[in-house]
């Protein structure tokens, strides 16, 4: 899974418990994995998302998947 996701163009960002997966050209960056979860996502820092900080985003309009780190 994690081969045809990044063949897809998503970038990995790999955590100790799960990895998240994000793709620039899926995502609709409606803004609301931003302002509904801040520890796993955010703007001004590098990387600028944590996976191990991972709460779903309630309201993902993208889906942005999430694997179990192995």
């Amino acid at each position: 899974m994690d081969k045809e996701l990044l063949d897809a163009g998503f970038r990995a960002y790999r955590g100790e418990k799960i990895d998240v997966y994000f793709n620039t050209e899926i995502c609709q960056h409606s803004g609301n994995c931003v302002r509904g979860s801040a520890k796993l996502f955010n703007l001004k820092r590098k990387p600028w998302i944590v996976p191990d900080e991972w709460m779903p985003p309630r309201s993902c309009a993208s889906s942005i998947p999430a694997r179990a780190a192995p």
